[in-house]
């Protein structure tokens, strides 16, 4: 049987104990529901949280190899670019040389010179497309502005290269690389030799293009593959930071009533001093 005091009232200390740990949780399922996340301090998880913050810096980490990817994807494309105009000139000076070797052409010295100058200019041409090709400031090939000797690419979220990282050897395309320089079409014979250089330069630039391409699929499947693991990282994150919100909402009703109940009780037990009281008088 339950001792009437006055000096302490336990039935009310236990109701305020009751109350503030109600109170605690209550506080803490608003905070939950209004953050949108489980975990807003360590004590509410902390290896949770630990493993959380883990998961958050891979996403982290993840979104900026796709960022490296579409840059990787950038730099080769223009490089690619580039690639497609010197082939397009070197088809062209091919052309002039054909033309140069046909008798008729020969035969005429002002026809000969216009071919002459053309084929000259094109030379000229290709060195300038190498020399001035870049990606923001940085040169695409051997012989440019700060040209790097390979173009590596981050785009795993580790730090071993053969998993982790893209990358090609840098060339050049300039007319000496290509060994087109000194070509004359003054006759059939060096027409004919011009025409040999210049379809062993083509065919140089395929091989470069195809290299491009194999580099361009191969970032392309890093993206994919970065994507498809950020976003399963990114759904176990959210299994230990998110806040389940069915969850939440029936525990916030729970914690209401009781809070609640639990002052009322407060109040009652309260007057059990006064009931010792009335024994006095």
């Amino acid at each position: 049987m339950a001792m009437l005091s006055i000096q302490t009232n336990v039935a009310a200390l236990d109701a305020a104990m009751n109350v503030g740990m109600t109170q605690g949780k209550l506080s803490n399922t608003i905070a939950q529901l209004s953050s949108g996340y489980r975990i807003n301090q360590a004590s509410d998880d902390a290896a949770g949280l630990g493993i959380s913050e883990g998961l958050e810096a891979n996403i982290a980490q993840y979104t900026q190899a796709a960022q490296n990817t579409t840059d990787g994807q950038s730099v080769v494309q223009t490089a690619s670019s580039a690639l497609t105009e010197v082939n397009n000139i070197l088809t062209r000076m091919s052309s002039l040389a054909m033309e140069a070797a046909n008798s008729d052409v020969n035969s005429s010295t002002s026809a000969d010179a216009n071919v002459t100058t053309e084929f000259n200019q094109l030379v000229t041409e290709l060195t300038r497309i190498n020399n001035d090709s870049s990606f923001n400031g940085t040169g695409l090939f051997t012989g440019g502005t700060n040209v790097p000797t390979t173009f590596t690419f981050q785009v795993g979220i580790g730090s071993t290269p053969a998993n982790d990282t893209v990358s090609f050897n840098t060339f050049g395309v300039d007319a000496t690389t290509l060994a087109v320089t000194g070509l004359k079409l003054d006759n059939n014979a060096d027409s004919e030799t011009a025409l040999t250089a210049i379809n062993a330069a083509i065919a140089t630039v395929s091989t470069d293009q195809a290299n491009l391409g194999a580099v361009s699929e191969q970032l392309s499947s890093a993206s994919n593959t970065i994507a498809q693991a950020s976003q399963s990282v990114s759904a176990a994150d959210a299994g230990y930071r998110d806040v389940n919100v069915a969850t939440a909402s029936a525990n916030l009703s729970q914690e209401q009533v009781l809070e609640q109940s639990g002052i009322a009780v407060l109040a009652t037990a309260n007057q059990i001093p006064q009931m010792a009281l009335k024994l006095l008088s």
